[in-house]
């Protein structure tokens, strides 16, 4: 039992909302200033550090295992620090090798301030969870795996960080997907994460096989999975609803509006428009439209995808039929 003058690890204090009744609703971040806007402005307490975001923020790279584990221990420590009270939930991606890499991630990332650290089971190199042509890791390997990130939380103890198995099974069928999280839950994580199912029919099933752990629902824009409404998220079943793209797609938005208006305009944008005051981002949206966010394919398209699913395939090509010299006229006009 807590008492009253011990101060709470951010883990348990991500655990003490998960008993609460309700969904939580949770927008990705990627940098500091994402962090303070969501937290500090408009007073989100849970923040999600999502791989995408950091992936494009930092790099201007793909979701496509661009990230290491340094790469993202730093955007942490960056972000920890802007948002201190922040609860914050850890994309750990596929952990970053094998059983004791991913440890050493559960461990640095717990000890960086993280209150949950996601692991999932794609074989590397991972990609976005919502792009085409993602492969996952066998059964087995899959469920060491995720037993070594929970080893690690347990010999942590109260300060370890909570663990949510993410698992990209969809790609076999439903019931491996199905088959997989109900592992994950015999493992003993704390929370199951069954990416990309395709319609509301699949979201509630998905939440009824996982009766009893708290899931979550990961929202992307234009993207495979329905985005409903905060109430009927949580009549679903799920605790936990990430929109891990949508500040990022918001802002390159406006960025790409006005970045246009400086190119095509006149320059002299300061009459036709008022600044948005901080006040007025405390209330529904004062009755104002909200601006459009880009496209999911256009973010694809913005952070390279298309030039890295290229690359994908003309090395994919290779490992069937390689020769030097094909190798090196490939080379030469690429």
């Amino acid at each position: 039992m807590q008492s009253d003058g011990e101060t709470l690890s951010p883990s348990q204090r991500l655990r003490q909302l998960l008993a609460k009744e309700g969904c939580l609703d949770v927008p990705g971040v990627g940098d500091p200033l994402s962090a303070r806007l969501a937290h500090m402005e408009l007073g989100f307490e849970v923040l999600f550090v999502s791989g995408f975001y950091v992936s494009a923020s930092m790099l201007g790279l793909p979701d496509a295992d661009m990230l290491g584990y340094a790469d993202m221990s730093s955007a942490l420590a960056r972000i920890r620090c802007a948002v201190p009270s922040a609860i914050l939930i850890m994309d750990g991606d596929t952990g970053y090798g094998g059983p004791s890499q991913v440890r050493r991630t559960v461990r640095g990332f717990g000890q960086g301030g993280a209150a949950c650290v996601m692991i999932e089971d794609q074989l590397a190199p991972k990609q976005c969870g919502h792009t085409e042509g993602k492969q996952v890791v066998p059964f087995a390997e899959a469920c060491t795996r995720v037993q070594a990130a929970v080893d690690e939380r347990n010999q942590m103890g109260s300060a370890g960080p909570l663990i949510m198995a993410r698992t990209d099974a969809r790609v076999l069928g439903k019931e491996e997907a199905h088959r997989r999280g109900r592992a994950f839950r015999e493992i003993g994580v704390d929370i199951v994460f069954i990416e990309a199912p395709p319609d509301e029919a699949a979201m509630k099933e998905d939440c009824m096989v996982m009766k009893g752990t708290p899931t979550m629902a990961n929202l992307v824009e234009f993207s495979k999975t329905p985005l409903l409404g905060k109430t009927r998220i949580e009549e679903l079943g799920y605790k936990i609803a990430i929109h891990p793209v949508t500040l990022l797609n918001a802002s390159l938005g406006a960025m790409f509006r006005w970045a246009k208006e400086l190119r095509d305009g006149d320059g002299r944008h300061d009459s036709k428009v008022q600044p948005t005051a901080p006040e007025s981002t405390h209330s529904s949206n004062g009755g104002k439209a909200l601006p459009e966010l880009m496209g999911f394919n256009d973010l694809q398209r913005m952070v390279g995808f298309p030039e890295y699913f290229t690359q994908r395939k003309r090395y994919q090509d290779a490992h069937t039929s390689y020769s030097v010299e094909d190798a090196n006229k490939k080379s030469r006009t690429s």
